[in-house]
């Protein structure tokens, strides 16, 4: 198909909103209120098989498959494993992750990593 640049002009034009309006990108029942109990209603409607629920795979897993690096590993010593012991945000205590006492850790810069006082 061709079109002349007038047509063409026009045709692009009404995609284009007056000022003040938003895009709905979204409505009906792909709207986010409540959309998966409409989703339900809809493929028991319709016969279907309920889509698989969701599948929550850990951080650690998910940047071990997609960069190819190990978070749980110390990147000093490359030996050692790193685990969560708490959580802050903006200086503030949110999750504390850990409920014994970890062991004291000292620092040998000689040496490049930390070992554990026994």
């Amino acid at each position: 198909m061709v079109l002349k640049i007038p047509e063409f002009i026009r045709r692009y034009e009404q995609h284009i909103l007056p000022k003040g309006f938003v895009k709905i990108r979204h409505y009906g029942y792909l709207k986010n209120y409540k959309r998966t109990e409409r989703l339900r209603a809809l493929f028991a409607m319709m016969q279907l098989p309920l889509p698989p629920p969701k599948v929550q795979v850990p951080v650690k897993v998910r940047m071990l498959e997609k960069h190819g690096v190990d978070i749980g590993i110390c990147p000093v010593c490359k030996i050692g494993s790193m685990e969560t012991v708490a959580t802050y945000y903006r200086g503030v205590l949110c999750k504390p992750t850990r409920t014994k006492p970890m062991k004291p850790i000292m620092y040998n810069p000689d040496r490049g990593s930390p070992s554990v006082n026994e």
